[in-house]
């Protein structure tokens, strides 16, 4: 080994998060496994559950990703994502604080960048490129159309028109 091989830092430490196909959840942190987990499969949540990355079908009252999700989400409550987020989100609050791409419905849907369709009462979102269908529909830019009752795209010539918006 010699001397060059004192002189390196040792190996990083794995960076891997444990991992699980199954999460049953009555209400964070009364779940197994643990939120730090990661899952890949099925998160059935009573009422409340939470995982760090999440990939497959969740399901229940209302779920939260701390890390990225990509799946199916239907929630009676809420679906929220700290990362990014692609797949359908069904649910009364759909949040997504990173990129978003696919299908939300809801109330009331958010994401700080989305690519693809919002549909509810509210839709919301820093920058979309699709469409958003429903009563309130607000976007700080976007590259598609709003359909709505009210449409706001704030930077933009008519930042707001009733019934129908857009910019191309």
């Amino acid at each position: 080994m010699g001397l060059a091989g004192l002189a390196q830092p040792p190996p990083a430490p794995s960076q891997e998060r444990s991992q699980t196909p199954v999460l049953l959840s009555f209400v964070t942190p009364l779940q197994a496994p643990p939120r730090s987990w990661d899952v890949t499969g099925l998160r059935a949540n009573l009422v409340y559950g939470e995982s760090h990355d999440f990939v497959g079908l969740d399901i229940g009252a209302a779920g939260r990703s701390t890390g990225d999700s990509k799946g199916v989400h239907i929630a009676l409550l809420a679906t929220v994502t700290e990362g990014d987020a692609i797949g359908l989100q069904v649910g009364a609050a759909n949040h997504v604080k990173g990129a978003f791409k696919g299908l939300q419905v809801g109330v009331s849907s958010y994401a700080a960048s989305a690519r693809g369709v919002q549909i509810g009462l509210f839709n919301g979102a820093g920058h979309i490129a699709g469409m958003q269908l429903g009563l309130i529909n607000v976007t700080r830019t976007m590259l598609g159309f709003q359909i709505g009752v009210v449409n706001v795209v704030r930077d933009n010539d008519f930042p707001f028109l009733p019934l129908i918006n857009g910019y191309f």
